[in-house]
């Protein structure tokens, strides 16, 4: 009798341990899930009301996050309307283009900061007559003075799955304008891709 209950008792232990370990290989693995979660396509949509502008900031931030090794497009490769649809027609293109998140791009401030130059003078070198002790000659130029202006925008980056319709990701950042618009655009496109890079919520495909 003690014998068969050993038995029994072997064969039982030994039979969870198989069930055990066929549960442990056909459940999914926390690498797997969040492997998963990452988004693997996704549209880069900028809010704003001038057409050319929304290209041209969809056009910066795409590239750079291409660039880092996931895939993404533009929203005016499919929304070519100025005057952008509702969010559920935006819902059904991003689900029709296999999209599954979104990348939304807002200016929620705008801060101006005027500044004046003033008049300076500037003194240097530059060839003049050949004098026995020096080839060049002082020469000085006058600048008159001017007023700058610095544009500073606040946006507002915000990263949607489809799937649940759920905010993974939002961040606000600065660029700061100092009379070139393509430098502080892609200094903002830049910080965008390294941020969601950091993020570990895109799913590299490059």
């Amino acid at each position: 009798m003690r014998h068969k209950l050993i038995q029994f008792m072997v064969l039982f232990f030994v039979a969870v341990a198989m069930m055990q370990s066929h549960a442990l290989k056909s459940a999914p693995t926390q690498k797997n899930r969040d492997i998963e979660q990452k988004l693997k396509k996704i549209m880069v949509l900028y809010l704003g009301t001038n057409y050319e502008k929304r290209k041209m900031v969809e056009s910066e931030v795409t590239y750079y996050i291409n660039v880092s090794g996931f895939e993404a497009q533009q929203s005016f490769k499919h929304i070519e309307e100025t005057d952008l649809p509702d969010t559920e027609t935006i819902v059904n293109i991003l689900e029709k283009n296999g999209f599954d998140g979104i990348l939304v791009i807002e200016v929620v401030d705008v801060e101006l900061k005027k500044e004046r130059v003033n008049a300076h003078m500037t003194y240097g070198r530059g060839p003049g007559a050949p004098y026995l002790y020096d080839y060049f000659s002082v020469y000085r130029r006058y600048s008159e003075g001017y007023e700058r202006i610095e544009t500073t925008f606040e946006l507002e980056t915000s990263l949607f799955r489809l799937e649940d319709k759920s905010l993974i990701y939002s961040n606000t950042s600065k660029a700061y304008n100092k009379g070139d618009i393509d430098l502080a655009l892609e200094g903002f496109a830049k910080g965008t891709a390294k941020k969601l890079k950091s993020s570990k919520t895109l799913l590299k495909t490059k």
